[in-house]
């Protein structure tokens, strides 16, 4: 499965119904870690100034970051068991905080352009959310707490605000 409209698995991490999809990884069953109920974590940098936090509690979690361009700022935190959690940022000055508790949970940032802002922070289970920014100084928020929430927000141009909260 795929995000697109709000359901993203561990096996179609890479894949989204946006624009410039995320680099491939293989997160399948043979996966070394999944194979002993761990944790998988990648951050990739390329460009100058690059900041990444990935901080996972539990078990069969991963979570990805990928950062091209300059001072970019990606923090992921995670507890639980089967959350999965995928950052693109391409370009300047994009921060994107993501939080999930609970089990099977998933997001997915991808910033392209230069001062976005993002955040996501879901407790519960089943649920998914979807930030795309394109563009310069976008702002977006999710808030999702219960089960099976899903939500995606995509921008577009500039100085655009979005917030949602699900309960």
């Amino acid at each position: 499965m795929f995000l697109c409209g709000g359901i993203l698995s561990l096996a179609g991490l890479a894949a989204t119904c946006f624009a410039d999809p995320a680099p491939a990884f293989d997160l399948g069953p043979d996966e070394p870690a999944f194979a002993m109920g761990g944790n998988v974590a990648r951050i990739t940098q390329t460009g100058s100034s690059q900041s990444a936090v990935i901080d996972q509690d539990g078990r069969s979690n991963a979570a990805f970051v990928t950062q091209a361009g300059g001072s970019n700022v990606a923090s992921i935190f995670q507890a639980g068991v089967q959350n999965a959690m995928l950052v693109n940022q391409t370009g300047y000055g994009n921060q994107t905080s993501s939080s999930q508790r609970g089990n099977g949970n998933s997001a997915s940032t991808q910033q392209s352009g230069n001062g976005n802002a993002s955040s996501i922070a879901q407790n519960g289970s089943g649920n998914s959310a979807a930030i795309q920014q394109a563009g310069n100084g976008n702002s977006a928020q999710v808030i999702q707490s219960g089960s099976r929430n899903s939500i995606a927000i995509q921008q577009t141009g500039n100085g655009g605000t979005a917030t949602v909260v699900q309960h």
